[in-house]
């Protein structure tokens, strides 16, 4: 009996030695520190795969931009205005001074306007022309002022003429009655001043005024040339008074009555 026991004791101690022999020759386990830092997501989202990166040129830099577009007042510039190849200029004086506004019409030998300007502050005009002229007239008027002009003018192809200076005198004035053939007044006639020598054109009046209820009129700013007058009214012949000289302030004007004459003309032998 003492011998199992002491057997079995045997067995305990070399049991015991075994387990503190195991204990004390395993590796020590690896503490929270010392372990391996793992992402979240590994295990689920393995790290995307590196592509190669393709080196390229790389582009040209835009233009730098205007200064006046970066702060917004960029304006587009606007196309050049087509310019004549002929044209006809000048300056328009009064007797001490530049005349702005005056008025210069260029007009061909059958009446027809060809070119109109008005003097600029500085009495420059500029009449641009789209073909050359012949034989043309120029008339240049302002208000106060008896209007000039030339005649005969020409421009030729290509040509850029200057006049130089046309210089407007101050204008006299024409006054008077018109009446009919009893010698009562005409209200409401027409009266046209006419300067042939002047305008170029013997049918351009220069200027005009109506008469009043008294049958009276007054043309102002006319030249000191020799003149014509005419004068007219609906149910009269026109009357015309030629030559006049300026200034002038008691003329008269008588119109006829109009008549009107009808007739029959026949073929001698069919009578028809």
């Amino acid at each position: 009996m003492n011998r199992v026991l002491l057997l079995a004791l045997a067995a305990f101690v070399a049991a015991g030695i075994a387990a503190l022999a195991w204990f004390a020759l395993r590796p020590p386990a690896a503490g929270p520190e010392d372990a391996e830092p793992v992402a979240a997501d590994s295990a689920r989202d393995p790290a995307p795969r590196a592509e190669p990166v393709e080196l390229r040129e790389s582009a040209a830099p835009p233009p730098a931009a205007d200064a006046d577009a970066l702060d917004g007042r960029r304006t587009a510039t606007p196309a050049p205005a087509a310019t004549s190849v002929q044209s006809l200029s000048g300056r328009v004086m009064s007797p001490s001074a530049p005349l702005a506004g005056a008025e210069v019409v260029l007009s061909a030998a059958d009446g027809s306007e060809l070119a109109r300007a008005r003097s600029d502050a500085g009495g420059q005009f500029f009449l641009a022309l789209d073909a050359p002229v012949e034989n043309a007239a120029l008339l240049v008027r302002a208000k106060g002022y008896a209007p000039a002009g030339r005649i005969g003018e020409r421009v030729e192809r290509g040509q850029r003429r200057n006049l130089g200076l046309l210089r407007l005198e101050p204008g006299a004035e024409l006054s008077g009655r018109v009446l009919d053939a009893n010698g009562a007044p005409v209200a409401g006639a027409t009266v046209e001043l006419y300067a042939p020598v002047l305008a170029g054109l013997p049918n351009r009046a220069i200027t005009d005024a109506r008469t009043d209820r008294d049958g009276r009129f007054a043309l102002t700013d006319a030249p000191s040339i020799e003149l014509r007058i005419e004068a007219r009214a609906a149910g009269h012949g026109a009357r015309a008074l030629d030559p006049v000289q300026a200034p002038t302030t008691d003329l008269e004007l008588r119109l006829v009555e109009e008549r009107t004459f009808r007739a029959r003309f026949v073929d001698a032998a069919t009578r028809t």
